[in-house]
């Protein structure tokens, strides 16, 4: 069996002095969020329920309940579990979908997202093995984001189907089938679950250093525009 790997994150020092609670930065040690994260990345978290829109205009930042400011689906976003460990992972699910993987395509509510293969992204494909690339767009997701497969019948492609409960999330690996997401709840081996509210940390905001240089780090956070 593939052995499957989770992004674990090491925080280092908060940023911006005027808003020390606001930003986090972390550094990314594995694979599971290639092809937009990968092993070495510095980055930085924005903290959810803030507006930074208005501190960008130098507004006081306040916590903010607007839904905004929350975890919606398509974040790459930071969350804790019991024991303080950091990880990160795309949100796909909300609370109330059904959420299941059919052949290695994302099904929400008893329906594929939409998805397509796109150009490969430049020296990626890790181990010597073949992989290939698609655009996942969401419902609600102008442009989607790229998702990365390194074989045709990874032990997560084809699964039940989950309902998130309610104030929780579905979370999923960017590299499908190299990370171990909420597709595992309640296996032996299940690092992560449903993931609930409480535990969501922020948001990806930027990449501070990387030892890949390319793509640029803005398209990396788009989710590769650039890519047809």
């Amino acid at each position: 069996m593939r052995k499957l790997v989770i992004t674990v994150l090491v925080a280092a020092t908060a940023i911006l002095p005027s808003a020390a609670h606001a930003f986090r930065n972390f550094t990314v040690p594995s694979s599971s969020m290639e092809p937009v994260l990968g092993p070495g990345d510095v980055v930085t978290a924005a903290l959810y329920g803030f507006d930074y829109d208005a501190l960008a205009q130098g507004q006081p930042l306040t916590p903010s309940d607007d839904p905004t400011f929350q975890p919606k689906r398509g974040d790459v976003a930071f969350f804790s579990a019991e024991d303080g460990t950091v990880f990160v992972m795309r949100i796909v699910g909300l609370g109330g979908d059904r959420v299941q993987m059919v052949g290695g395509l994302l099904h929400l509510n008893g329906e594929p997202v939409p998805t397509r293969p796109t150009n490969a992204v430049p020296d990626l494909c890790t181990d010597g093995e073949a992989c290939e690339f698609f655009r996942e767009t969401p419902p609600g997701m102008d442009g989607g984001y790229v998702v990365m497969s390194q074989r045709e019948d990874g032990i997560a492609d084809s699964t039940e189907a989950f309902t998130v409960p309610e104030g929780h999330f579905f979370v999923m690996g960017d590299n499908r089938d190299n990370a171990n997401d909420s597709r595992f709840v309640g296996s032996d081996f299940g690092m992560v679950g449903f993931v609930p509210r409480e535990a969501m940390i922020g948001r990806l905001h930027a990449i501070l250093y990387s030892p890949r240089p390319s793509p640029p780090f803005a398209d990396r956070i788009a989710g590769f525009p650039a890519l047809p």
